[in-house]
């Protein structure tokens, strides 16, 4: 690589998976009553001497690669790591589960890192994690992207690779070492065979000296998830990292920091930490050496959020931010500047076991844990056969041109016949069809035997809703969600799956950048970049509701963005999920509008979602408290569908009671909801600016139930919304039963038929069965692809599908002919 005479910025990549630790500082494991204390090595000579514990001069891009626990190692308000680092000049980012080629940032168990640094695809996996600039965690970079390629390389196993096998001094495995590419659950995951790994990938390291590479060592695990022996073999095995690893290795871009040792040792509870202690299990910058030293017999872990959970709690993580920066620093600076000697820490000085640790600085105050929503990710994704596996054979792919062509005589069908859907097997994945009654281009999109990740419990794929837009900007690509939380890109155009993609909830895609899709997690509001990986904080609410402490804000599930992104509807809701605010948030300006709804009527009944109209014009809220007949809520008395302007001022009622709605924009471009009228039984259409309803189809429930669902996404064809139903009954009684259709906005208007849906929605199976099996049939911007869910016919089953209908784009000029079926 050329050196430039400039300043420039370097590159930290930290890579840490989760981890955690439980107990206190006397809760002491079966291990020898002689510990050891590291203190500072006189073998490291003048470059001891010379430690540098100062930040660098000019800043130094770092990537931190985690899972759960390095969320919270690094997040604002538990370890505060990453705003630590970022007051020590690192441009800090990071990534999390399903993260770069072949979803490899899942795997960081100590056999995986072979598949990382050494095996076939580890050309692959290395340079994306070189060039990555994914933030994930709950912090903000205080500083601009200085450029480069991550230059530093951190990274760490779980704390379920602290259950090892074998004996704690057993040599490093030579030759063809069989935990290569195996996670902690495998046999072969013991203290030599640990051992053989990172000799292996040692190799590696010696060729890239420019990359700093640093160990972090994975944290213990509580008594309850582990037993006596493994611990003390992970007691060993860290110590042999710290102090023989690198011994006799010539250069120094090699650095360990042990995370376990740290997180053994507390301040009398998990929830009270002994940093800046003078006794206690610690590896930190210590009057004037790096000390790497134990005093507390205790090899389980001293920080536990829970008896039975080793993810550790806030206190220790900062007692592990505290300790960790200054390390980090030292050994940047040897690495930048320092002789060509290897980078152990310390020589080993026995000590007796100290039973409780003393102060010997004024004591800290206890930390207060965080309450959170934790979502935990399988650490081991079963079935899961390794990096550069083959994947499951495709079906044939016939992509765009698949579509059977539309001949120049087809119309399509507009009738009010009634048609039972004709018995038709479930068809195979990605292989187009024509509806056999309505005559249009009709394919299964999704897999579910095949393009479900490993280790994903869901039983389907479904498109998340008729109100909220799967297709991206230009239409090339298409969101599909597993029906337990997941989420999956698919080429739009070739139909097949692209992976699993690191969404929380809410996936709202960019009205201009295809790559883009944007997020909400907990409070904040975030980006994913499906091209590169990046994910980026756009705001956090928290910051805007300063001394409370809210759970979401967001939409709750149903809202959407205006039709450019710019003006967001959210909600704002605290731990018990109660609505505290409304929101509407300016994203080309970064404002944000808050009206208190706090004590007021109806908020307590709950609500259901809120949403901003497309122009960004209204802010809209379904309450869940219904008005009494004959009346609308208002300003003070909310209550039924509300709309409020931009400033969230005043508010008005618009209908007293709400079921399935969408926003929509009429033919003159005006904004309206197209909804099903309770108290009218009709689809109906209301203007939001003047509140006038226009009835548009009066449903006929004399037959059996309907569902229904409306999507008002086509705004590039307004005056046409999209209209998909739902019953228990195979059979169909009324031209609207079981089918995917569009109706025009306007009284008579004509209606297009597309497809039944053959789904069967029994509300008596258990609610994952029935409501994943409703359509929610969504379309596009152009109406021209229209995305369905279905279940065919499969009545006490999860397994629902994703279909998807493609219109010819001049379907309106083709109108004027339709008669009957075609």
């Amino acid at each position: 690589m050329m050196r430039k005479c400039l300043a420039v910025a370097l590159v930290v990549l930290l890579i840490v998976d989760c981890g955690g630790c439980a107990g206190t500082s006397a809760c002491a494991g079966d291990v020898s009553s002689t510990v050891l204390a590291n203190t500072a090595s006189t073998s490291l000579s003048a470059a001891t001497a010379a430690d540098n514990p100062d930040p660098p001069a000019t800043p130094v891009k770092l990537a931190f690669v985690h899972h759960s626990v390095g969320d919270d190692w690094l997040g604002t308000y538990m370890g505060g790591l990453g705003q630590a680092l970022g007051a020590n000049r690192y441009y800090v980012s990071d990534t999390y589960y399903y993260w770069g080629p072949d979803e490899i940032g899942s795997y960081t168990d100590i056999g995986n890192w072979w598949d990382w640094f050494r095996g076939p695809r580890s050309a692959a996996y290395l340079q994306a994690l070189y060039n990555t600039t994914n933030l994930h965690a709950e912090f903000a970079r205080p500083m601009a992207d200085p450029g480069g390629e991550n230059e530093v390389i951190l990274f760490k196993s779980c704390y379920p690779n602290s259950h090892l096998g074998g004996h704690p001094a057993d040599p490093p495995t030579t030759g063809s070492n069989p935990l290569r590419g195996e996670d902690w659950t495998s046999e072969h995951h013991t203290v030599g065979k640990a051992k053989g790994i990172y000799n292996d990938i040692l190799q590696y390291f010696r060729t890239r000296q420019d990359k700093l590479f640093v160990v972090i060592t994975a944290p213990p695990l509580v008594g309850a998830e582990t037993d006596a022996a493994h611990a003390a073999n992970a007691r060993a095995f860290n110590n042999w990292l710290v102090n023989d690893w690198l011994v006799g290795y010539p250069y120094r871009n090699v650095a360990v920091f042990d995370f376990y040792n740290v997180l053994t040792s507390n301040g009398g509870g998990p929830h009270s930490n002994d940093l800046d202690w003078g006794t206690g299990n610690h590896h930190r910058w210590w009057q004037g050496a790096v000390q790497h030293m134990q005093t507390v017999a205790n090899n389980f872990a001293a920080y536990g959020s829970e008896p039975a959970d080793s993810h550790p709690t806030a206190a220790g993580l900062q007692k592990a931010t505290g300790e960790f920066v200054a390390l980090l620093n030292v050994f940047y600076h040897r690495w930048k500047g320092g002789p060509a000697e290897p980078t152990p820490t310390a020589t080993r000085t026995p000590l007796q076991a100290t039973a409780t640790a003393t102060r010997t600085t004024h004591p800290q105050a206890s930390v207060t844990p965080r309450l959170t929503v934790r979502v935990y990710l399988p650490i081991i994704l079963k079935g899961y056969v390794g990096p550069g596996s083959p994947v499951p054979t495709q079906s044939p792919t016939p992509g765009d041109n698949g579509c059977p062509a539309y001949a120049p005589g087809f119309r399509p069908v507009t009738d009010r016949e009634v048609y039972n859907a004709p018995t038709l097997p479930e068809p195979a994945p990605r292989q187009w069809f024509t509806d056999p009654t309505f005559g249009t281009c009709v394919v299964r999109v999704t897999d579910r035997a095949n393009d479900l990740s490993p280790g994903d419990p869901s039983p389907g794929l479904v498109n998340e809703y008729a109100r909220v837009q799967s297709f991206n900007a230009d239409g090339s690509r298409l969101l599909a969600h597993g029906t337990e939380g997941t989420w999956y890109l698919y080429d739009a155009r070739s139909l097949l799956p692209l992976g699993r993609v690191p969404l929380e909830v809410e996936p709202r895609w960019d009205a201009s950048d295809p790559n883009l899709v944007f997020y909400s997690d907990e409070t904040r509001l975030m980006s994913y970049n499906t091209e590169t990986s990046a994910q980026t904080e756009i705001h956090d609410f928290a910051h805007d509701f300063p001394g409370q402490r809210l759970a979401a804000v967001w939409t709750r599930y149903e809202g959407s963005p205006s039709r450019d992104r710019r003006y967001w509807g959210l909600m704002a809701q605290d731990e018990a999920w109660d609505t505290v605010a409304f929101v509407v948030y300016d994203r080309l300006t970064d404002q944000v509008t808050i009206r208190d709804m706090r004590g007021v009527p109806a908020v307590q009944d709950g609500i259901d979602h809120v949403t901003m109209s497309p122009l960004g014009t209204y802010f809209i809220a379904s309450f869940d408290r219904y008005c009494p007949r004959g009346q609308l809520g208002n300003d003070a008395q909310p209550c039924g569908l509300m709309v409020y302007n931009r400033a969230l001022t005043n508010g008005r009622g618009l209908l007293r009671i709400i079921g399935h709605y969408d926003p929509a924009l009429d033919a003159q471009g005006r904004e309206v909801i197209v909804y099903q009228g309770i108290d009218t039984d009709h689809i109906s259409m209301l203007d939001l600016t003047t509140g006038t309803v226009t009835p548009l189809w009066e449903i006929d429930f004399s037959h059996t139930a309907i569902g229904f669902h409306f999507s008002g996404l086509a705004f590039d064809r307004p005056g046409w919304a999209l209209v998909s139903t739902h019953d228990e009954d195979q059979a169909s009684h009324t031209w609207m039963d079981d089918q995917v259709f569009i109706i025009e906005l306007k009284p008579g208007g004509r209606v297009i038929r597309l497809a039944h849906t053959r789904s069967l929605v029994d509300e008596s199976q258990p609610v994952e069965y029935y409501y994943w099996a409703e359509p929610h049939a969504s379309t596009n911007p152009d109406l021209t692809r229209v995305l369905f869910t279905t279940n065919w016919g499969r009545f006490d089953s999860g397994d629902v599908e994703m279909f998807m209908v493609a219109l010819p784009p001049d379907w309106p000029e083709r109108l004027s002919a339709s008669v009957g079926v075609h």
